[in-house]
């Protein structure tokens, strides 16, 4: 079998990248080709690439898909909607695997913007009271305003992949909320490669580390109010970065 896998990334950003990295590497062990397109925009990173038979960036992606000739297409992270729509539009099955709540939510989190509260809610009218279609980038004026026509356009285009994925109970249940038929929908737990020994023996020193993107959403919040309840000897080093570093920063 021949898998032609997309992501944006053609690096070690995140979780969706260690997933793509390393579940590339397991298949190939298995027999199966895969290949990867990312986007020019970026780093290319040679340990990341390495766990695939043949990597490109997408430049034309009808045409790229025609030339590849992949039995399925396993979409993960694409911003570009054109490339989206015409990836949508070749004759070969898509997956497409949702790792996030970008599509679901207008904030892109799926907490409330005032309380910090988890919405379980489909998007709706209810959102803009929210101020959840207030978004920040990093271009000026450094921020943009996000509708609910425009997500339910992507959804509506999205929903034509032939199999969607998701990591969680949870995530299924957003996306039938959502109108995703719940038939072609397929939950895979995510997993991690190694394994710990039982007879690990872990350092009594105190020091914990954190690493990962400094955001409300990865539990940054949650951790720094544990440690205050811990005593003043435990200590954790944050490796890092991420939009709301300067806050949690005091």
């Amino acid at each position: 079998m021949k898998i032609l896998w997309i992501n944006e990334k053609a690096e070690f950003v995140g979780g969706c990248e260690s997933f793509v990295a390393n579940t590339a590497a397991l298949l190939e062990k298995n027999g199966t080709e895969n290949i990867l397109l990312y986007s020019v925009e970026g780093w290319t990173e040679p340990r990341f690439v390495k766990n695939f038979s043949q990597s490109y960036p997408i430049v034309r992606p009808l045409r790229q898909i025609k030339e590849i000739e992949p039995d399925i297409i396993y979409l993960h992270q694409l911003t570009n909607k054109k490339f989206m729509r015409e990836i949508l539009q070749s004759n070969i099955p898509v997956v497409i695997f949702y790792h996030d709540h970008q599509l679901f939510c207008l904030r892109e989190h799926k907490y409330k913007a005032i309380t910090h509260k988890t919405c379980q809610k489909p998007i709706g009218l209810r959102c803009y009271p929210c101020l959840g279609f207030v978004n920040k980038t990093d271009k000026f004026p450094y921020l943009r305003l996000r509708t609910l026509y425009s997500v339910r356009k992507q959804q509506k285009m999205q929903k034509k992949a032939q199999a969607f994925v998701v990591a969680s109970q949870y995530m299924k249940k957003h996306l039938i909320a959502h109108g995703y038929p719940p038939s072609k929908i397929f939950v895979v737990p995510l997993y991690s490669v190694a394994h710990l020994d039982e007879s690990l023996q872990f350092p009594q020193n105190g020091k914990l580390l954190f690493v990962g993107q400094i955001l409300r959403g990865k539990g940054v919040g949650v951790l720094l109010q544990a440690l205050k309840k811990l005593p003043d000897n435990i200590t954790c080093t944050f490796c890092g970065s991420g939009d709301q570093q300067r806050k949690f920063i005091k």
